[in-house]
C-alpha cells in the first residue's frame, strides 16, 4: 500500500517537473517576443522622432519658404528684391553673405548687385568673369546647372541659378565663413528660387512696360513739336504771301520755306507709319542681289554736306562683296547709322566707315569720335520712342525712332545689329547680313 503511494507521489512529481520545464521555456520564449517587441517600440519611437523631427524641420522650412516668397512678391520694384535677398534672406538663413548676379544683354556679362567691396564680393566678381557664361545655355536643367556652379566653387560658397523658361538670367549667392553651408540652406534656397525667379522677371517686365510707356509719352510731345514747327512755317509764310507789294525774291523764298517745310513735315508722317508697321509687323521686304559700295558711297555723299559743315573726318574701307537684301531698306540702314555718327560727333571729329566679308556673312561698321552713350542711356537705344539726353549733343532733330526701325529690318533679314561704346570716346555701330537668300517675310523681284 505504501509503495503503490510512493509511485503515485513520484508520478506526480515528475508531471509537475514536466509542467515547470513547459512554463519555464514558455516563459523563455514570452520573454523573447517581449524582447523583440520591445526593439520594435524602441524602433518604432525612433522612427516617430525622426519623422517629428523631419515634419518640424519641413514646417520650419516651409514656413521660411512662405516668409520669402511674401516677401518677394509684395514689391515689383527690382531694387526692393535686392534688398530683401541681401538684408532680410541673408539674416533669415544666417549667411554672411546673399546676393544675386543677373545677366546684362549690353555688357554681355553678369553683374553682381551688390555694393559691398569686401574679399568674398570680389571672389564672386572674379569667378563670375573668369569662368562662366551661362546665359544662353538652353540644354541644361537647373539641377546640372547648379551642380556646375557648386563643383567650381570654394566650400564657403553656394549659387543657385535663376532660371526663366530653361535660360539662365542670374546666379543667387551665398557665403558663410564660420560653418559649413547646410543641405538645409540649399533645400529653402532651391524652394524660393523659384519665385525670386518670376519676382525678377516680372519686375523686369512691369520696369519694360513702365518704360514704354513713358517713352509713348515722350514720343507723342515730341511728335506733336516736330509737327507743329513745320506747320507754324507754313501758315507764316503762306500768310506773308498774302501780303500786297511782295516782291519776287521774298516770294520765291517764302515758297521754298514752305516747300522745305511740308518735306519735313512729310518725313515725320512716313517716319510714323514706318514704326507703325514696324510694331505691327507689316513691314516687307524685297530682296535682289547687289553689291553695296554703289549705295554707301550715295548715302556718304549726300550727307556730305552734314559732314562738312562740322569738319568731321571721314575714313571709308569697304570691301568688294555681293549681297542678297532688300535695296531700300538697306540704304535706309545705312543712312540712318552714319547720319547718326555725324549727329553725334562733334566738330572736327573722326569717323569711319567700314564693311568686312565674314564667313557667310556682310558685316557694315560706323565708328564715331563723338561723346558716346553714358551707361544709364544704353538700354534703350534700340526702343521706339527713345532719344539720348539731346542736350549733350548737338543736333537736336529726330523722332527716336531711326535704330529701332532698324533693328527691325535687321530682324527681318535675320542678321544682328549691336554697337560698343566708352563714354566722352565715341561709339561703334554695326551690324551682319547673311550672304545667303531668307525667304522668311519676303519678296523676290528677279
Amino acid at each position: 500500500m505504501l509503495k503503490r503511494q510512493i509511485c503515485k507521489n513520484y508520478k506526480t512529481l515528475a508531471d509537475l517537473s514536466k509542467l515547470l520545464v513547459c512554463l519555464k521555456l514558455k516563459n523563455n520564449r514570452l520573454k523573447k517576443i517581449l524582447l523583440k517587441k520591445e526593439e520594435q517600440l524602441l524602433q518604432k519611437e525612433e522612427e516617430l522622432k525622426i519623422y517629428i523631427n523631419k515634419f518640424l524641420e519641413n514646417e520650419q522650412r516651409w514656413a521660411a519658404v512662405n516668409y520669402i516668397n511674401k516677401n518677394i512678391n509684395s514689391t515689383l520694384t527690382t531694387e526692393d528684391i535686392f534688398h530683401f535677398i541681401n538684408k532680410e534672406l541673408a539674416k533669415l538663413l544666417d549667411v554672411d553673405l546673399c546676393v544675386v548676379a543677373t545677366f546684362d544683354d549690353i555688357c554681355g556679362k553678369y553683374i553682381l548687385n551688390s555694393t559691398d567691396s569686401s574679399d568674398y564680393v570680389k571672389y564672386i566678381n572674379s569667378f563670375l568673369s573668369e569662368n562662366f557664361c551661362l546665359e544662353n545655355n538652353t540644354c541644361m536643367d537647373k539641377e546640372t546647372v547648379t551642380k556646375i556652379l557648386n563643383n567650381n566653387l570654394d566650400d564657403s560658397y553656394r549659387a543657385i541659378p535663376l532660371m526663366n523658361n530653361l535660360k539662365i538670367f542670374g546666379m543667387l549667392f551665398i557665403y558663410k565663413s564660420d560653418k559649413a553651408i547646410t543641405q538645409e540652406h540649399m533645400k529653402v534656397l532651391d524652394m524660393a528660387t523659384d519665385n525670386i525667379s518670376m519676382a525678377l522677371v516680372n519686375s523686369h517686365l512691369f520696369h519694360k512696360m513702365k518704360m514704354s510707356n513713358d517713352r509713348k509719352l515722350e514720343f507723342l510731345a515730341h511728335l506733336a513739336h516736330e509737327f507743329k514747327t513745320p506747320l507754324n512755317a507754313i501758315i507764316g509764310f503762306a500768310s506773308l504771301l498774302n501780303t500786297p507789294d511782295v516782291s519776287k525774291e521774298k516770294h520765291i523764298k517764302f515758297c521754298e520755306n514752305i516747300l522745305r517745310a511740308g518735306k519735313h513735315l512729310l518725313q515725320v508722317v512716313e517716319y510714323t507709319m514706318e514704326m507703325a508697321r514696324a510694331e505691327t509687323d507689316n513691314l516687307k521686304l524685297y530682296y535682289e542681289k547687289f553689291n553695296p559700295n554703289p549705295i554707301i558711297k550715295e548715302v556718304l555723299d549726300i550727307l556730305d554736306e552734314k559732314r562738312i559743315a562740322k569738319n568731321i573726318k571721314l575714313i571709308i574701307n569697304l570691301c568688294d562683296v555681293e549681297i542678297v537684301a532688300d535695296k531700300r531698306r538697306f540704304k535706309q540702314l545705312i543712312f540712318n547709322l552714319v547720319s547718326n555718327a555725324y549727329k553725334y560727333t562733334q566738330n572736327e571729329g573722326e569717323v569711319e566707315v567700314k564693311t568686312i566679308k565674314k564667313d557667310k556673312s556682310f558685316y557694315f561698321e560706323v565708328r564715331d569720335t563723338g561723346e558716346g552713350i553714358p551707361l544709364q542711356e544704353q538700354y534703350k537705344i534700340f526702343e521706339f520712342f527713345s532719344h539720348l539726353n539731346r542736350n549733350k549733343f548737338d543736333s537736336p532733330t529726330g523722332t527716336g525712332v531711326g535704330l529701332s526701325l532698324c533693328k527691325k529690318i535687321i530682324n527681318l533679314h535675320h542678321g544682328e545689329i549691336n554697337f560698343r561704346t566708352k563714354f566722352k570716346e565715341g561709339s561703334t555701330f554695326w551690324f551682319t547680313l547673311p550672304l545667303e537668300f531668307s525667304n522668311d517675310n519676303s519678296t523676290l523681284p528677279f
